[in-house]
C-alpha cells in the first residue's frame, strides 16, 4: 500500500472552543485538537478503493472523506438536507442520492 501513496502529511487544527480558549488566553489540552491526515495517490483506482471501505469506520473517531470542490460541498450539503432523499453521499467528487 505504501507504494500506492504518493504524499501524505499531516494537517493539526484547533477546534471553535480551542480558538476561543487561546483567544482568551486559557489553557488548552490535546484533546481540544484534532488531526487530519491528507494523502494523495497514485492511482485513482486505490483512492476509489479507500473511499469504498470508508464504511467500515462508522462509528469509530476516525473517518474518511473526499476533497471536495466549494460547489459539489454545497450540492451535498443540500440534497442532505431535502426531506425526499433518503441517502447523500459522494463519489469521485460529484453528489449522489437515493429517494425515499
Amino acid at each position: 500500500m505504501e507504494e500506492d501513496i504518493e504524499v501524505a502529511h499531516t494537517v493539526r487544527w484547533a477546534s471553535q472552543a480551542a480558538s476561543n480558549a487561546a483567544a482568551s488566553n486559557l489553557t488548552q489540552d490535546s484533546s481540544q485538537h484534532a488531526t487530519q491526515i491528507v494523502v494523495r495517490f497514485n492511482r485513482r483506482t486505490v483512492r476509489d478503493g479507500v473511499i469504498r471501505q470508508r464504511k467500515l469506520l462508522k462509528n469509530t473517531r476516525v473517518s474518511i472523506v473526499e476533497d471536495l470542490t466549494a460547489l459539489n460541498l454545497q450540492l451535498i450539503n443540500r440534497l442532505k438536507r431535502t426531506e425526499s432523499v433518503d441517502k447523500t453521499w459522494s463519489c469521485r467528487g460529484t453528489g449522489t442520492s437515493t429517494l425515499c
